[in-house]
């Protein structure tokens, strides 16, 4: 039995495809960036999350302060 070629040629619209994929790239690129923060927001003493207040001028960050309401309470429990 001989082998031979075979060829197939496929014609299709991508245009939706594209876009989808724009899409789901997009949202990647922000879901990282909110895991970035996530993993940002733990405390390096205790490892519980820490709160965050961000005060914003002019739609810009304006100043960030993080505490860790777990070693506030530990601290204030020793004095």
């Amino acid at each position: 039995m001989a082998k031979g070629k075979v060829s197939i040629d496929v014609d299709m619209h991508t245009d939706k495809l594209q876009l989808k994929l724009r899409a789901i790239s997009k949202h990647t690129a922000a879901l990282a960036d909110e895991l970035d923060e996530i993993d940002k927001s733990i405390c390096p003493e205790c490892g519980d999350l820490m709160e965050r207040t961000t005060f914003y001028e002019d739609k810009k960050v304006f100043h960030s302060t993080s505490i860790c309401s777990n070693c506030i309470e530990n601290t204030r429990s020793e004095m």
